[in-house]
């Protein structure tokens, strides 16, 4: 989904910088809006997603801290 995202902003982009050159007197600020919008969306997911793994690894490292030491308890 977020890849889709991407290319639509990408397409997207393109479309109004074509536009802006082939019509220099026609107002896009809708499309500007519209891509403003999706690049929000878009870095928003990326922060979620980058929050969740951030969280998972967080949640691996303290769960191989806690064997270890529960290891090494054991050892003794």
């Amino acid at each position: 989904m977020l890849a889709e995202k991407k290319n639509v902003l990408k397409t997207l982009k393109s479309a109004i910088l074509k536009s802006y050159s082939e019509n220099t007197n026609l107002d896009f600020t809708d499309l500007e809006d519209l891509a403003f919008d999706l690049q929000v969306d878009i870095e928003t997911e990326e922060d979620q997603i980058e929050t969740e793994l951030n969280m998972f690894y967080n949640e691996v490292r303290e769960t191989v801290e806690s064997d270890y030491y529960a290891f090494r308890q054991a050892q003794m």
